[in-house]
């Protein structure tokens, strides 16, 4: 038996235009929000959606998403703040050192609240894509981590009751971005030390910093707080959000495991760009993926495995998953 009930939600973008560097003008049609929920509309196996804002929002208002919610039965798993999009933020955005810019950052984070809030999530994901740097000497580094600690404090006191989600990434689009692992986005929730600041794990981001997922889910649940999932894959190298189970399907096995293990509740939410491939089916193969993922740490002996894992032996446990493939 699984001790979660699996939720899964993807995010609207998937649905975009999906430009690339080469063809920035997208793979596909650029339809706005609005057409976007009605092909999300039409996905089998889907429970929720995860939003961004304001992109989001361009041609929909808040009232009119609710009312898409409600007649359809998703949920909002979360919604993201874009603090990463524009120039004005190649300075960074909580990190910035133009004060205007950073109250400007802190602003959109606190509109983005009060939007979670009048949705019914619980959730508002912080990617600080554009806080970081591209060479040595070029960021004082006590005073740019002070602004960013101090950002996300004020954020997170402005609503206790809702949650901020520390998405972390190695690279791109700054070289080295400051909540750039697993590590340094547990240091920065002990740093910011409030109950209502935790971490959205992207399997993708963990891959390209050469984590294992299911130890970075089990680092995020022991030491910090485990608020959302990102899943999707890539080969490695570079954030290519890709099919989920399409290239790493052993390393999310353990993880689904380690999920069921910590008794994970939140929503598996598919962050796909899927630039060449059919949004609507590259997000139900995903589903599938997962879901095929989970029936097998459904039905495998858990405790047989947990032996194994007290043991360190790694063929015992494969051997185990063998009796039931």
């Amino acid at each position: 038996m699984l001790n979660f009930q699996p939720k899964f939600s993807i995010g609207l973008w998937a649905f975009g235009k999906s430009p690339d560097r080469f063809v920035p003008t997208g793979y596909h049609e650029d339809i706005p929000p609005s057409k976007q929920l009605e092909i999300a509309r039409t996905v089998k196996g889907l429970d929720g959606l995860e939003l961004f804002y304001p992109w989001s929002f361009e041609d929909v208002s808040v009232d009119e998403m609710k009312k898409f919610l409600r007649e359809t039965g998703l949920g909002c798993a979360a919604i993201g703040v874009a603090v990463f999009d524009d120039k004005r933020w190649q300075d960074g955005s909580y990190g910035s050192h133009i004060e205007s810019i950073r109250g400007e950052a802190i602003a959109l984070t606190k509109k983005t609240i009060d939007i979670a809030e009048e949705l019914g999530t619980k959730t508002v994901n912080l990617w600080l894509g554009q806080d970081g740097y591209d060479y040595c000497f070029e960021i004082d580094y006590p005073s740019y981590w002070s602004r960013v600690i101090d950002a996300i404090r004020e954020c997170a006191d402005y609503n206790p009751s809702i949650n901020l989600a520390l998405e972390y990434k190695i690279k791109e689009p700054k070289i080295f971005e400051t909540v750039g692992s697993i590590g340094k986005a547990i240091l920065i929730t002990k740093l910011v030390d409030r109950p209502n600041v935790g971490i959205n794990i992207d399997t993708g981001h963990a891959f390209n910093a050469q984590e294992n997922p299911a130890e970075s889910v089990f680092l995020a649940a022991k030491y910090s707080k485990l608020l959302h999932l990102h899943i999707d894959d890539n080969y490695g190298e570079w954030d290519n959000d890709l099919v989920v189970g399409s290239v790493h399907f052993w390393s999310f096995v353990e993880m689904f495991f380690w999920l069921n293990e910590l008794g994970y509740d939140g929503w598996l939410g598919l962050d796909l760009h899927p630039f060449r491939l059919d949004a609507v089916k590259a997000t139900e193969l995903s589903i599938r993926n997962v879901k095929r993922m989970l029936d097998l740490v459904d039905r495998v002996d858990k405790e047989a495995v947990r032996q194994c894992l007290l043991n360190q032996d790694y063929i015992g446990a494969m051997e185990v998953f063998e009796r039931i493939m």
